[in-house]
């Protein structure tokens, strides 16, 4: 017999112990719904240089360990464009030691499915073994040892991670590093973006002067320069004298210091029209 009774009008209202609590239970279930995270409810919003990635590996992950990428989950673009834009979900698996560069840094601990926040580009902590006082930067080991890869970045003259501060001495410490995600030194050109920031056009007299604010052209919108000037030093794109028409895009490189470098740009001179 059921324990739920509608109340005669002129009754008076008499609610038993568990009749009440099935209200209350009712109540919690309707306001607060369990929001267990999945693909499609991640649980906070990514910060600049983060990505998401579902583990896909049963083993111990915690936060700050090093994880590598595996395929992207596919989200095919379709009737709303913006859904597969919002969606970008990678498969979190253990880094591989051939490929040096290809990891980011877990930003909270993970179990096998869980979706987690993982830093792909910019600053973040992590620790790095330094075997050297003079390393500046740090990769992904390359000893075939799950653990040694996973908890540590081994210290290295190039590398995807530039070490901006760290702990004294050898041995493992912890550090803080810029994620940029190409080798320093490696001389690979990359494909950058280019947004105006300011400058003077050039004149018959003297080169224009135009500078940009450089973002990596991979769709993660990461700025490596502000106000770079792609006609002064330690920049390599040569301008002459004349007018020309501002840039969109370039390539650039990162020297073995770590700095990035501008080798070329899509600046177009304007030719006039010569009066004889």
């Amino acid at each position: 017999m059921s324990i739920l009774k509608k109340v005669q009008r002129g009754s008076d209202l008499v609610i038993p112990a568990s009749t009440y609590n099935q209200f209350v239970d009712a109540a919690t279930k309707v306001n607060f719904p369990d929001r267990k995270p999945t693909l499609d409810t991640p649980k906070v919003t990514l910060l600049a240089g983060q990505v998401w990635g579902r583990i896909t590996e049963s083993l111990s992950w915690n936060k700050f360990h090093i994880i590598g990428y595996g395929s992207r989950i596919p989200f095919e673009p379709g009737p709303s464009p913006s859904d597969f834009e919002d969606r970008v979900v990678f498969d979190f698996e253990s880094p591989d030691p051939r490929d040096t560069s290809d990891f980011c840094i877990l930003a909270e601990a993970g179990t096998l499915g869980s979706v987690v926040r993982a830093h792909a580009f910019g600053v973040t902590p992590v620790k790095v073994r330094m075997t050297n006082a003079s390393h500046n930067f740090a990769r992904m080991s390359t000893v075939l040892n799950f653990a040694t890869i996973r908890d540590a970045l081994d210290s290295s003259d190039s590398g995807p991670a530039k070490i901006l501060w760290r702990e004294p001495g050898l041995g493992e410490k912890w550090a803080i590093v810029n994620l940029q995600g190409i080798s320093g030194g490696s001389g690979e050109a990359v494909p950058v973006n280019l947004a105006f920031s300011g400058g003077q056009n050039g004149t018959e007299l003297v080169p224009a002067s135009w500078t940009y604010h450089v973002t990596l052209a991979d769709g993660s919108g990461f700025r490596i320069l502000t106000h770079a000037n792609p006609g002064a030093s330690p920049h390599k794109w040569k301008r002459t004298i004349g007018v020309i028409e501002i840039a969109d895009f370039g390539f650039a490189i990162m020297n073995s210091s770590g700095q990035w470098i501008l080798t070329w740009v899509n600046e177009i001179y304007t030719h006039r029209k010569c009066d004889i």
